[in-house]
């Protein structure tokens, strides 16, 4: 292998094409989930991952270091390849957490192990970049069910009701003791009252 690698060009080419034929026939809403760090190292990674899969820096790659290493190579990025096409095809137009997940680690693999087999290691260094913020994005950005909205509305009701019984046990415990400790101050006062007239009368 040389400074250029068709092999990753091909497969960078591959995992591109469903998320451009995603990207024209749905219309792109607003992110769930903002995190400007995150989204800058998310971009770095994901465009330096792709140019390094297509062009080795020099001194940067040692290229296969094992027997039979370009068959594995090829071999495990086609079977990773063909999974994240799959993954488009069987889950195009569903939304949740097996989606997101499984679309985020797949290329992440990808990259990773690409940069492993030819031990190139700024790859590997934005592989891992990628990774990290790739999945943790796609994740955040997940839309929920309606199930689970129900459920965590139902769970923010429940504990509003219990808030609110607490309060009204604490207020009323507090104004059993203001009226406790007004009627012991009464009764103190008065026998206080009652001592004193005893000993006048006395």
């Amino acid at each position: 292998m040389t400074w250029f690698n068709y092999y990753g060009l091909i497969v960078v080419v591959i995992i591109m094409i469903p998320n451009i034929v995603y990207a024209v026939k749905h219309t792109a809403g607003a992110p769930l989930y903002h995190n400007t760090v995150a989204e800058i190292f998310e971009q770095i990674g994901r465009y330096a991952c792709m140019a390094l899969m297509v062009f080795n820096l020099p001194y940067t790659w040692f290229g296969f270091y094992f027997q039979y290493a370009k068959v594995v190579y090829i071999a495990v990025n086609a079977l990773l390849v063909l999974a994240y096409c799959l993954i488009w095809v069987l889950l195009w137009n569903r939304d949740g957490l097996l989606k997101s997940l499984l679309l985020s680690i797949l290329p992440s693999c990808v990259f990773l192990f690409s940069g492993a087999m030819i031990a190139s290691i700024p790859l590997v260094v934005f592989a891992i970049v990628f990774a990290a913020t790739h999945i943790f994005i796609s994740v955040k950005n997940t839309p929920q069910p309606p199930e689970a909205k129900s459920i965590q509305i139902r769970q923010a009701t429940v504990c509003l009701r219990e808030s609110a019984h607490l309060r009204l046990r604490r207020r009323a415990q507090s104004d059993v003791r203001e009226r406790f400790s007004c009627c012991r101050t009464r009764y103190s006062l008065r026998v206080g009252q009652g001592r004193r007239d005893d000993l006048l009368r006395s």
